[in-house]
């Protein structure tokens, strides 16, 4: 399980990931933040530790097994002015090559995250299809054991998995400009 205190202590945030949730298991991350955000507050970050395999966009399924994983969403108050999965994809990369010092991590016109020319991960977004519900719920997936296993000197020496989601957090929120 993620160590929010840890978080809290890098977020510079006003409203994202201000609120937390977490889970051991899930199907579904996103269906899960879908059934629950009409009640949640802007930029709740929802945290899952590991989550069955699932389809996430034109029948494509993110294999969940045996890996190790960073699942994480953000429900959003639904914006049209906001593009949420080209800033996900945005505070990602720019997160990841601030904290590993390189400018390797990009993304593609297909939500995907690479490393170099290897698929680590992929950001997506469910729209809430209730009326009295206008929420989005902005989701990424990236494989740990990847990043593990490029840096694991770094994995060793920090508590570098709060860092991560916090650093996109701030960068999401600065990007968004809320």
């Amino acid at each position: 399980m993620y160590d929010y205190e840890e978080i809290k202590k890098i977020l510079i945030t006003k409203n994202v990931s201000r609120n937390f949730i977490q889970f051991d298991f899930l199907d579904s991350l996103s269906k899960k933040c879908l059934k629950i955000c009409e009640n949640c507050p802007n930029g709740m970050l929802v945290l899952c530790e590991t989550q069955a395999n699932v389809k996430i966009t034109k029948n494509k399924i993110w294999e969940s097994n045996n890996r190790i994983q960073y699942l994480f969403s953000l429900i959003m108050d639904k914006s049209e002015n906001a593009d949420y999965v080209n800033i996900m994809q945005r505070s990602v990369v720019l997160s990841l090559n601030k904290l590993f010092s390189i400018e390797a991590f990009n993304f593609n016109e297909t939500n995907d995250i690479f490393i170099d020319d290897d698929k680590i991960g992929a950001v997506f977004i469910n729209h809430s299809k209730r009326t009295k519900v206008n929420k989005d719920i902005v989701s990424c997936y990236l494989n740990k054991d990847v990043l593990l296993d490029m840096f694991e000197e770094i994995y060793e020496r920090e508590k570098i998995d709060e860092k991560i989601i916090a650093t996109i957090s701030n960068y999401f929120e600065t990007l968004i400009g809320i």
